[in-house]
């Protein structure tokens, strides 16, 4: 699915539409009145909002605003990029605010913290109107492992087969002390969703709870996590927060909504060849989405120009035939 790339790429073609026609509109303008490009561009319809070339559908436009906060980056409705064979599976991790993921309570978001303040993972936490934000603090939205403020893992490492180690840097910013709850969530099946299942518990840090002195920042070194075979990739989110997360008899499902801490997102690959390849395949893949929307901008440039260049052609026959009756009558 290439919906969330496809889209803000076409906005700005579609911005480009309207400011072609616009020109066309006001150099025609003194000849033949007002046409109706210039009207499009004075008077956008329903489905145009958010000002110059900023477009979205109704749909859209009916969501759920996000408010603003640190959010994750683990795919949701996007491909996992996960390697053969389970190359095909699209991730349902929820994520974005209007998510339709959420298991344990389905009215729920997203995994956010609404204002990060004291606590955090790492040095940096980036504060975004959800997971499509064009303003977004760190560069790019939040689309699939694209915070670039996510920090909090230090160092991880297999020291023995089915045993991961996973060592953190958890930060208490505030002059007072704080506690905060760890909980980690990991797609040991590569199914594209958290859950725990009885072959692979993915819950596999579960409200472990760390006391910081105000202004502290410390490392943690998590005891081992146990699990099946490792993957080669497991989509993972840590969220440190104020308060314990709630879950089902299936584990946590990675929503719900905070006031302080941090969401982290990781592609976690445990070997530099698998890293290296899903990089290249994301990069691919996002390069075909900016091409494929670009193409489809261009294609409602043509039609439009078309379009504009005929109620010319129009016009300007209407023109002549008053010139011509006017002649007649004199």
């Amino acid at each position: 699915m290439r919906g969330a790339t496809n889209a803000r790429t076409t906005r700005r073609g579609d911005g480009l539409v309207l400011g072609l026609a616009a020109a066309l509109a006001l150099a025609l303008g003194g000849c033949v009145g007002e046409s109706d490009a210039a009207r499009q561009v004075a008077e956008p319809d329903a489905d145009t909002v958010g000002g110059e070339g900023d477009t979205a559908s109704t749909s859209a436009s009916l969501a759920p605003e996000a408010p603003a906060g640190d959010f994750g980056d683990a795919p949701d409705d996007l491909p996992t990029f996960y390697a053969s064979p389970r190359a095909a599976a699209q991730g349902e991790f929820p994520t974005a605010y209007d998510t339709t993921h959420c298991r344990v309570d389905p009215l729920a978001s997203g995994a956010h913290v609404e204002a990060p303040r004291a606590l955090r993972l790492g040095a940096r936490v980036s504060i975004e109107a959800g997971t499509r934000d064009p303003d977004d603090p760190d560069g790019p939205m939040n689309e699939v492992d694209d915070d670039g403020f996510d920090d909090g893992i230090v160092r991880r490492w297999v020291p023995a087969e089915g045993t991961y180690r996973l060592e953190l840097d958890v930060v208490n910013a505030s002059g007072a002390a704080r506690t905060g709850y760890l909980n980690i969530l990991m797609d040991f099946d590569q199914d594209g969703r958290w859950a725990d299942t009885d072959g692979a518990a993915e819950w596999v840090v579960r409200n472990v709870p760390v006391a910081l002195a105000g202004g502290e920042d410390k490392r943690v070194a998590l005891d081992a996590i146990t699990g099946p075979a490792l993957p080669l990739q497991a989509w993972t989110r840590v969220a440190l927060t104020d308060a314990p997360v709630v879950g089902d008899d299936a584990g946590w499902d990675g929503c719900g909504t905070f006031d302080d801490g941090e969401i982290e997102d990781h592609l976690l690959a445990w070997d530099q060849e698998t890293q290296h390849a899903y990089k290249d395949a994301r990069a691919a893949y996002f390069a075909e989405s900016m091409a494929d929307a670009w193409s489809e901008s261009t294609e409602r440039a043509h039609d439009a120009l078309t379009a504009t260049a005929g109620r010319w052609e129009e016009a300007a026959e209407r023109v002549a035939s008053e010139l011509a009756a006017s002649a007649a009558a004199t």
